[in-house]
């Protein structure tokens, strides 16, 4: 179970992360609420920071990404929350 989860974080990289956002993005257009704009624009600036990047590069390791998305996805919600207020 867990050498899935290693390869689907470690193996697709930003295109895990352009596919999550995609979603996201696709959920918040289907949805009459702001609730995922902030979290799928987080998705996608991670895939687009990973794919500026060396490829295979150590510093892209999954707990990286992680934080990485958590830090843009708190910007991005509290942006969403003040613009569309």
């Amino acid at each position: 179970m867990f050498d899935f989860i290693y390869f689907i974080v470690a193996e697709l990289g930003p295109w895990l992360w352009m596919i999550a956002g995609f979603l996201l993005l696709t959920g918040e257009a289907l949805s009459p609420r702001l609730s995922l704009l902030g979290y799928g624009l987080s998705a996608m600036a991670v895939a687009a920071f990973m794919l500026m990047s060396s490829p295979g590069s150590v510093f892209w390791a999954w707990w990286v990404q992680v934080i990485f998305f958590l830090v843009f996805s708190s910007a991005f919600v509290f942006l969403a929350n003040r613009i569309f207020r």
